[in-house]
């Protein structure tokens, strides 16, 4: 989205990590659905604890890095 949270806005790449303190973080497979939308099939988060995504997403040259935590029990 952009800075407003109002329009998508294309990227040019997208990374995405997943990890635990246990577990070393691992890059996810990604689909592109459009040119502003990427999803993850079958990630598989199967250890309980707090993981933590990362996803690093290019943009005319510029590199942004995004970090969200989702509980698993």
């Amino acid at each position: 989205f952009d800075e407003a949270g109002q329009t998508l806005v294309p990227v040019d790449a997208v990374e995405m990590t997943a990890g635990t303190d246990q577990i070393n973080p691992r890059r996810l497979d990604i689909e592109p659905v459009s040119s502003s939308h990427f999803s993850s099939y079958g990630a598989s988060l199967t250890a309980p604890g707090t993981w933590t995504l990362t996803v690093t997403a290019v943009q005319g040259g510029q590199t942004s890095t995004y970090t969200i935590e989702v509980p698993v029990r």
